[in-house]
């Protein structure tokens, strides 16, 4: 990821590859999903997620790059509910 600090590289989480189809998309998704939650998006939140802090956004791609993985473990585009990725990120 590229911000305007730096760039952010994490390790990817281990994924036992069964299909690619979705995974993508699950990523893509799960990433403004993620800063939703962190009340990130919107015109008014601009300056918030100008200033989004490092720890912050690597729980959020982490969490993006889990949902892909999990996406990755299963036949066709399937990603997870939000409470797979919820149990999978309590365990």
């Amino acid at each position: 990821m590229f911000t305007q600090h730096g760039t952010m590289a994490g390790p990817a989480p281990a994924a036992s590859v069964l299909d690619t189809v979705g995974a993508g998309d699950t990523f893509t998704a799960t990433l403004p999903a993620g800063l939703h939650q962190h009340g990130l998006l919107g015109a008014n939140y601009r300056d918030a997620l100008h200033a989004i802090p490092a720890p912050t956004l690597t729980s959020i791609l982490h969490t993006a790059a889990t949902a892909a993985s999990i996406t990755c473990s299963r036949p066709g585009a399937d990603p997870p509910t939000a409470q797979e990725l919820a149990r999978v990120r309590r365990s």
